[in-house]
Order: C-alpha cells, then structure tokens, then sequence
C-alpha cells in the first residue's frame, strides 16, 4: 500500500475542496504514458487501491499500477521562495 505524509494528505484535502469534489471522490494516481503517473478527480473503481480520510477516499490508486506503488509514499513539498517550482506533490519509489 501507499505510504501518505500529513502534508500530502492536507494538500490532497485542499485540492479536493477547491475542485468541488463530490462525495465519494478521491485524487486518483492514474498511468498516464511511459513512466509517467496522472491525477484526476474521480470515485474509485473495482480493484482500486483506496487511502480513506474520515471515511471517504482521499488518495485512489488505479489498480494498473497499484503494484508498481506498493511501498512508494506521497509527500508535498514546498518550495522555497526562491524556487516555486519545487512545490507540489513528490512520489518517492519504494525502497528495496
């Protein structure tokens, strides 16, 4: 399973809010390409893997790449003033 910090969680929470999500929705980690990984707003599906908050989905893992993730931990960094662009969301990869 996927490793979710507080602050990714608080973000997730934020995103969530400001895009009127609807009950039963979570930001969903989705293959999107070549070793590349999307987030769309949506329920989960059958064989997702589901991080719950207060009983509904916060993080939906597309059960395509629910194995490549087990271990992996969402964090959200952000970036000094500096260098905005270091803010958002990091996946780091499983360790071995």
């Amino acid at each position: 399973m996927i490793t979710v910090t507080e602050r990714a969680a608080n973000a997730l929470q934020e995103l969530l809010a400001t895009n009127s999500a609807l009950p039963g929705q979570g930001v969903k980690l989705v293959p999107s390409g070549v070793n590349s990984i999307g987030m769309v707003i949506e329920a989960p599906n059958e064989g997702d893997e589901v991080v719950l908050y207060e009983g509904e989905p916060l993080l939906i893992v597309d059960s395509r790449i629910a194995s490549d993730l087990d271990g992996a931990e969402l964090d959200y960094e952000t970036g000094e003033a500096d260098d905005p662009r270091r803010t958002g969301f990091r996946l780091r990869p499983p360790t071995t």
